[in-house]
């Protein structure tokens, strides 16, 4: 008894080094360098956690194993093989995928004749499937010859992915199943998600679709300004610790890829509203300012420099002002009309004063205090 106690857990151990190997050959095969580095770390640091992405992993490739014992699971994949013209086996090597999609986009017709014929073998004439399929193909007609191919294989495309989706939703499978249900299909290739989530950092600006993080090119350390935001996929209930790790990992993102500025707050007193209303007050406050007299003005605009520099002095001798006050709106009648009160205007100031401090700090980045402390030094 203890000798099979010891070899089950040897076994155990075993499996769990190969899954840690197989984690990471498909975390670096993957293309995103800082997940890569996260996820690494996190495998090599916390032993916890190390051993709940194992077990992910042991799960799930348990389910896929248990799937492909099914045998009606197993004749839907050979359908499909046929349907799409893929060796009964699937792709021996990449040469032979190559060549598959080589033909696939010179002739597309071949193609969804085989799609047709295949689809009449397992279903009736007048199911309604069929007729969709058959109804769109006959849409893309209409299209001009090098349109229409196009639309043709982006339609084949189309339903090959529907075919791979209708058997994950037949078998009860989280969405993240599809692309090793595709790569059993094309390759006959046995694997399974390592997560049960799927972590993206987003470079696109507003308004564009989705792109992973591969897109913005090899060198990610020089477009990290082009990251917008993270982008999170949870494919099934997570546990406890799973939610520990994909907040960890989070974390760790947004504080290393996100500009410190983005989470600063920009605090209220206790009456934001009152507050909001100064600053704008304040915003629209015009100081008594002296100006030219307007025929002064016509004078420098008329007759130049040297004309109005004269005039100004022929004034001065008579006792003349060439100024003029113009009335403004100050802080003492703001603070009137806020508290009913000319005397709080210092306050009125002061809240403005430090609005604009941290507004300076929040959108722009500029620290005024430190600026002008600098600049007195020297």
């Amino acid at each position: 008894m203890k000798e099979e106690e010891n070899d089950s857990q040897t076994d155990e151990k075993n499996n769990s080094q190969i899954i840690n190997k197989d984690i990471l050959k498909f975390l670096f095969e993957r293309g995103n360098p800082i997940l890569q580095g996260i996820l690494f770390r996190i495998l090599n640091t916390s032993p916890k956690e190390r051993q709940v992405i194992e077990k992910i992993y042991w799960r799930n490739l348990v389910l896929m194993q248990l799937l492909l014992r099914i045998g009606n699971f197993l004749i839907a994949t050979l359908v499909i093989r046929k349907k799409f013209k893929i060796p009964a086996s699937g792709f021996k090597n990449s040469k032979e995928y190559c060549k598959w999609i080589d033909e696939m986009l010179s002739n597309p017709d071949d193609f969804l004749k085989s799609f047709i014929q295949e689809t009449q073998k397992t279903l009736p004439q007048k199911s309604p499937a069929l007729k969709s399929v058959l109804r769109e193909i006959k849409s893309l007609e209409k299209y001009p010859p090098d349109i229409r191919k196009t639309k043709k294989i982006g339609y084949i495309e189309n339903l090959f992915k529907e075919q791979i989706e209708g058997l994950v939703e037949m078998y009860h499978l989280p969405y993240n199943f599809c692309p090793y249900i595709e790569n059993y299909i094309l390759f006959n290739e046995i694997d399974a998600p390592h997560l049960n989530w799927d972590i993206k950092l987003e470079p696109k600006k507003y308004g564009v679709l989705f792109t992973p993080l591969g897109k913005i090119g090899r060198d990610w350390r020089k477009n990290i300004k082009e990251i917008k935001w993270i982008n999170l996929k949870i494919y099934s209930p997570l546990s406890k610790e799973e939610y520990r790790i994909v907040k960890k990992t989070i974390k760790e993102l947004s504080e290393r890829y996100f500009p410190i500025e983005i989470s600063q707050e920009i605090k209220f007193y206790k009456k934001p509203n009152l507050y909001l209303e100064i600053l704008e007050k304040m915003l629209q406050r015009k100081m008594k300012k002296r100006e030219l007299k307007g025929y002064l003005k016509m004078v420098k605009e008329k007759y130049g420099e040297k004309e109005f520099k004269e005039t100004i002095r022929k004034w001065k001798e008579q006792g003349l002002n060439p100024y003029e006050e113009t009335i403004g709106y100050t802080s003492k009648e703001i603070a009137k009309e806020i508290f009913g009160d000319e005397k709080k205007a210092p306050l009125v100031r002061k809240i403005y004063s430090e609005f604009e401090k941290k507004m300076l700090e929040r959108f722009f980045g500029i620290k005024k205090g430190k600026e002008e402390k600098k600049k007195r030094k020297e």
